[in-house]
């Protein structure tokens, strides 16, 4: 083995391996350091991914509550056995007017069922006669031509459903309506008038309704 012969190359040895032992723990450090980075980046991919691919939650439009509660309130109410017809007759719900609902109703309706039957949604435009239909919705707008023709529907065990404050006292038998100051749903059975139309709510339906006379 060779020994350094002079102090100054003893010196240069020590300085030497002095200096590589400091240079290691800069180079891990810089690695280390890389890593954690890029480790604390793929952490916070992973936690909130699902917060900036997440789907805002849309709420339900009055129009979408009145499509629904159309959808099964026919299930709700006892017709006299001599409307509905045969057991192969359709449920017909009408709708006074243009189509309040962008088809909404008939999608909810197409694959289910309404006293055991199926479901037809039918429009009864401007001029059109109102016929053979189990349940009328008079949208806002309809109101003024279903004055004209309360009078006949109100013996027909029709189950008109409206939206206005006055529909009830207009002859309707029941308003679907939405309090916009403080949103809320509020249903309207009066009894009187679906009591001349030979209708009357069950007793799930009394449960969630305001009743009047």
């Amino acid at each position: 083995m060779d020994f350094p012969r002079t102090t100054e190359s003893l010196t240069g040895n020590l300085n030497a391996t002095s200096s590589g032992r400091r240079a290691l723990p800069g180079a891990c450090a810089s690695f280390i350091g890389r890593f954690l980075h890029s480790a604390a980046a793929c952490l916070l991919v992973v936690l909130f991914s699902p917060l900036l691919h997440a789907q805002p939650k849309t709420a339900v439009t009055p129009a979408q509550w009145q499509a629904t509660t159309l959808s099964k309130v026919g299930d709700w109410v006892d017709w006299p056995t001599n409307v509905l017809g045969k057991a192969d007759q359709k449920f017909v719900i009408g709708i006074l007017g243009p189509d309040p609902f962008k088809g909404d109703l008939g999608r909810l309706t197409k694959d289910t069922r309404v006293r055991n039957r199926e479901v037809e949604i039918r429009y009864f435009g401007e001029g059109d006669p109102v016929v053979k239909c189990h349940m009328l919705f008079v949208p806002t707008a309809s109101t003024g031509r279903f004055k004209t023709l309360a009078s006949t529907l109100a013996t027909n065990a029709v189950l008109t459903v409206g939206e206005t404050d006055d529909f009830t006292k207009a002859g309707g038998v029941m308003c679907l309506q939405y309090e916009k100051i403080v949103p809320k749903e509020r249903m309207v059975f009066n009894v009187t008038n679906g009591a001349k139309a030979g209708l009357s709510p069950q007793g799930r339906l009394m449960k969630i309704l305001t009743a009047e006379k």
